[in-house]
């Protein structure tokens, strides 16, 4: 069978959520993180590179290529330690969103990004902020709402974060690409 997403619940403690947030605060940069081109996103986008949290996510990564062996099936190209992640932080102050997208590459790029994975890094409570992906209807991803969750979904899928109402989300986020669908 195969799936449109699959995710862990509460997988990440927070003593190593905090860990992974203060790595990201020291080694981060602002960078264009080439949003969707037509959704609006309002929300603050910092690139680390992998290498920064392999010793801290080496555990989730494997996850994250066990599932796509076993679940999803592409053939995917190594997380390399230069490979770019996204840091995402929606804050209620702005309305943090991100409207319906899907996760691609661009025309000159010689890979598809097949797979989308967001680990939960929020070290408090927030509201609003859902994430929501279209699989033949809309489905609220509600266990994603905890901190220490991850996802992994694929990438074609049309998804969107809801406006923060109350707090911060703060969300990493780790594609997966492969070589280009033809």
């Amino acid at each position: 069978m195969r799936y449109a997403y699959w995710f862990w619940e509460n997988l990440l403690p927070i003593t190593k959520i905090k860990k992974i947030n203060k790595l990201i605060q020291l080694n981060s940069f602002i960078a264009d993180d080439g949003k969707a081109q037509y959704a609006k996103k309002t929300a603050t986008t910092k690139t680390i590179k992998l290498n920064h949290l392999r010793n801290l996510l080496q555990e989730e990564l494997d996850k994250l290529l066990n599932i796509n062996r076993l679940k999803f099936g592409f053939t995917l190209y190594p997380l390399l330690n230069s490979k770019n992640c996204l840091y995402h932080t929606y804050d209620s102050k702005d309305k943090g969103q991100y409207n319906w997208h899907i996760d691609g590459s661009k025309d000159e790029d010689n890979f598809d990004i097949k797979l989308t994975a967001l680990i939960n890094l929020s070290e408090k409570k927030f509201e609003g902020g859902d994430l929501k992906l279209f699989v033949g209807k809309v489905t609220k991803v509600n266990e994603f709402k905890n901190s220490g969750s991850m996802i992994i979904f694929k990438s074609n899928i049309l998804h969107k974060v809801s406006p923060v109402i109350k707090g911060k989300r703060n969300t990493l986020t780790i594609l997966l690409e492969g070589p280009r669908f033809i």
